[in-house]
């Protein structure tokens, strides 16, 4: 009887160490968002939003029709951040899209 509880002691202890290494882990935010698959995209990978169609835009995240038709409607942009500052969609979409935007100068 004695052995049993051991066991089922060890097991119990074991499973909450097990637990405790994903939530209490000292890692960041972002390094476990990185390693659950989340990446940031590489310069050539950003999406221009100077060039590129409303399809394209919408293939971001949070990103609908009508906020990428405004973002066609009201180009060019010098920043990315006048998206936000020009009202053209309202914070909480521009925080889901910055990272994947870029505003290369248009010619």
């Amino acid at each position: 009887m004695r052995s049993v509880m051991v066991i089922v002691l060890a097991a119990v202890i074991g499973a909450q160490g097990a637990s405790l290494g994903q939530s209490g882990s000292n890692e960041s935010y972002s390094e476990r968002n990185r390693a659950s698959g989340a990446k940031k995209l590489s310069a050539a990978e950003l999406v221009d939003i100077n060039r590129a169609s409303a399809e394209e835009l919408m293939k971001l995240p949070g990103m609908t029709k009508v906020w990428a038709d405004r973002v066609v409607k009201f180009r060019p942009y010098k920043r990315k951040t006048e998206l936000l500052e020009h009202g053209i969609m309202p914070d909480r979409v521009y925080d889901k899209v910055k990272d994947f935007v870029v505003a290369h100068k248009v010619d």
